[in-house]
């Protein structure tokens, strides 16, 4: 058993850099509010719980998306396939909030379904969790379909593969 007695700092820089050579996939988490549709790029995603189905992503606190899904009452996670890097960019920059050319339809949830991803997740908000720098957004899910058979989107060591 590891008794720790003491809070270890760990350098942030170091963090990621380790982290990064995890190998995950690439999913763009959307919403929509009254006033537009919001989404941002998102690799920190997982399952949960089969029964009930569960999935969580989480969200910087200082996302300029944050308010629009602490305050929604569901969400669509969108699985990208390889040919979508230009989205993945398009979600984890600034730009995100300009939807003009986006294909998309809505899912159960009002939540936006984006054209051409692999599959589609759609969540009402099970739970919230503070997770740091972060929440943790846990999602029951709802409805969920594969769109296209074809490869993912993955990140790995800070480069699309």
């Amino acid at each position: 058993m590891l008794t720790v007695a003491k809070k270890i700092e760990i350098d942030s820089k170091k963090f990621r850099h380790v982290m990064s050579h995890f190998a995950t996939g690439v999913t763009i988490c959307t919403t929509k509010s009254a006033e537009r549709n919001h989404g941002i790029t998102i690799n920190s995603f997982t399952s949960v719980s089969l029964e009930p189905a569960l999935v969580l992503f989480c969200l910087s606190k200082h996302s300029s998306e944050h308010s629009a899904f602490s305050q929604s009452e569901g969400f669509c996670v969108n699985l990208l396939a390889a040919n979508q890097q230009q989205l993945s960019n398009h979600f984890a920059s600034h730009s995100r909030r300009d939807w003009s050319g986006i294909k998309h339809s809505y899912g159960p949830t009002g939540a936006p379904v984006l054209d051409g991803s692999l599959a589609h997740i759609h969540c009402r908000i099970w739970q919230r969790y503070d997770g740091g720098d972060h929440d943790i957004i846990v999602g029951e899910v709802v409805e969920l379909d594969i769109a296209r058979q074809t490869e993912p989107l993955l990140y790995y060591k800070s480069n699309y593969m």
